[in-house]
């Protein structure tokens, strides 16, 4: 006979079969019932450890910072000097990057958390943000507080980007090139904030000065607002009409259901990123300039209003029917090929899967920054992103 799973066993179980299924299929997806099945308990017996989905997801989520902390704590309490510490910080990321595949569910996830736990889950980010920026100002005590966070969270970023790729590349060369670029991002020499010139985003554009004349791009232009504040499930198809000022028919005269406007946006954000590489790239007589083209013009989308669509296709491509996720997904791909075959031009001795690495890395480390609001915000911020995806892709 099997020998009985003790209850703290189960529970650890449960958590880990649902990060598993919410990394797969997305939060709203997975159903109470999936999740027992997954485990192989009962209904009852899963209420028995969760108040409900929301309390599971919760404990997944938190479970996952707290691993983060951990390897943060530990390397800023190593007794060495700071070198040593950022070293450390660097070994105990990528070994979590590597043993834990929904180490970084809650970049996707945390939006769904409520009240008191949306409050611990905020407490307890800002606290690895806290305690990575003091190693981070060991090795970089010339910079203020702002350069700090700034590094910081690419630091944080550069270990969220490798789930796309670890399977197409040796464990051990997917740590040391993340490592290679933490290295090269932590020592970039930022722009003087009082810099005149520089591209800057905006803290708070959720009203943009200038809004769509047609109906259809209206809606489409509402849509996409209010799937990026609030999360594709909590938005209506009457808060979309309130929004653009139409009628909930109107809505429905350009768009069938929800899904269909989550899917013109999505289609709009990555054939718009092709239309504006090509654009760009027409005249690059060299490989060298087409990755300068690529990273410019990726920066000033990141930074304008498909700002929005970047955060929106990282969130909420999973609740698409499979078939129109497949093709975003090979679009987005073919977009991506762009830069690797560039850089391969550039560094020979990377191998398509290594190129294609630093390119994703490299591209998802500006996404990230430009979904904090402070660090959007930031005087001198293109120029900052230019910097930091220079020294992260030739790492």
């Amino acid at each position: 006979m099997a020998r009985p799973v003790r209850q703290s066993s189960r529970k650890a179980q449960l958590i880990e079969a649902s990060s598993r299924l919410f990394q797969e299929f997305g939060y709203h997806n997975v159903s109470m019932d999936d999740l027992a099945t997954a485990v192989g308990v009962t209904g009852p017996a899963l209420y028995r450890h969760f108040r409900n989905k929301h309390d599971l997801l919760a404990q997944a989520l938190t479970g996952q910072l707290v691993l983060i902390e951990g390897v943060v704590r530990q390397a800023a309490d190593l007794d060495g000097g700071p070198q040593e510490k950022f070293e450390a910080f660097l070994s105990g990321m990528g070994a979590l990057v590597v043993e834990v595949d929904e180490a970084l569910l809650w970049k996707r996830e945390r939006r769904h958390l409520t009240g008191d736990d949306q409050q611990d889950f905020r407490h307890r980010l800002r606290e690895v943000g806290r305690v990575t920026a003091g190693i981070v100002r060991g090795v970089r005590p010339e910079l203020d507080d702002a350069d700090i966070r700034l590094l910081s969270w690419c630091l944080l970023a550069i270990f969220a980007s490798s789930r796309e790729y670890r399977s197409a590349i040796e464990a051990a060369r997917v740590v040391a090139s993340l490592q290679a670029m933490a290295r090269a991002v932590v020592g970039v020499e930022l722009t003087a904030r009082d810099a005149p010139g520089d591209a800057e985003g905006r803290e708070d554009d959720a009203d943009p000065p200038r809004r769509p004349a047609g109906r259809r791009e209206r809606i489409l232009e509402a849509a996409i607002r209010l799937f990026d504040t609030r999360g594709y499930y909590a938005v209506t198809i009457e808060d979309i009409a309130e929004a653009a000022d139409a009628a909930i028919a109107t809505v429905y005269q350009y768009f069938s259901s929800k899904a269909e406007l989550l899917q013109a946006a999505l289609e709009r954000g990555i054939e718009g990123a092709h239309y504006l590489t090509w654009h760009r790239l027409s005249g690059a007589p060299t490989d060298a300039l087409a990755l300068e083209i690529l990273i410019d013009s990726y920066v000033e989308l990141a930074l304008g209003p498909h700002r929005r669509l970047l955060g929106i296709l990282a969130a909420d491509l999973i609740y698409l029917p499979a078939p129109v996720q497949h093709t975003i997904r090979k679009s987005e791909r073919e977009y991506v090929e762009e830069w690797v075959v560039a850089l391969s031009a550039l560094r020979p001795e990377l191998g398509p899967a290594e190129a294609r690495a630093f390119s994703q890395t490299t591209i998802s480390l500006i996404n990230e920054v430009v979904q904090i609001p402070a660090l959007r915000a930031r005087p001198g911020i293109g120029a900052d992103l230019r910097a930091l995806a220079h020294a992260a892709i030739f790492a």
